[in-house]
């Protein structure tokens, strides 16, 4: 970002010889063209963007100690769990890995209904689906004639609602996660006053 705005005309060049070279990454590969988002950012701004920025909605889904969702993985130690590369794909690309235990199933029941959630049970009488909003729907296993794998329940475009800097202070916030991080001054996606 300095480089661009530089009035050094040898930094500019430098600036253009890089984003020229970028011309040729895959953009169908996120984590290729936004890799520079793993270093530096603001932990910070990114605790505030996963819990404030309602366009993202991080904690409805993903829970940080006793905050948050419980569709998507609880990320109270993911931090230490995994390599920051891995966080930067979840956000950027979040059908390219997903957890076992977290993968979206979409069933088609005799009635015509097409439900779909995260598997949250799965016996010989019935299917439990956890939808988008959080709720167990019960699915008698004689009432299902088709089912397939779905996509993550993680919106694919994230990016749309935010900026590089902001995926970069969201990629910190996430890195800071061991198990310790103090989350107690947001509340269901808003900050105490």
């Amino acid at each position: 970002e300095a480089a661009r705005r530089s009035r050094s005309d040898a930094i500019r060049q430098v600036y253009k010889q890089i984003e020229d070279s970028r011309e040729g990454l895959d953009t169908s590969n996120p984590v290729v063209y936004y890799a520079d988002s793993e270093l530096g950012g603001d932990p910070a701004k990114g605790q505030k963007l996963f819990f404030e920025r309602t366009q993202l909605s991080c904690v409805r889904c993903h829970k940080i100690s006793d905050k948050g969702g419980e569709v998507g993985p609880n990320l109270t130690k993911i931090g230490t769990e995994r390599a920051t590369d891995y966080l930067l794909e979840s956000i950027v690309a979040p059908n390219a890995k997903i957890p076992d235990n977290f993968k979206t199933v979409i069933v088609q029941t005799e009635d015509g209904k097409i439900i779909s959630g995260v598997v949250r049970a799965d016996t010989d009488e019935y299917l439990e689906l956890m939808n988008a909003e959080g709720k167990i729907e019960r699915v008698e296993q004689d009432n299902i004639i088709g089912q397939k794998e779905g996509l993550s329940s993680m919106p694919a475009d994230l990016m749309k609602s935010m900026n590089a800097r902001e995926l970069r202070d969201l990629v910190a916030f996430l890195k800071t996660l061991d198990g310790t991080v103090d989350v107690g001054g947001f509340v269901e996606g808003h900050a105490e006053e």
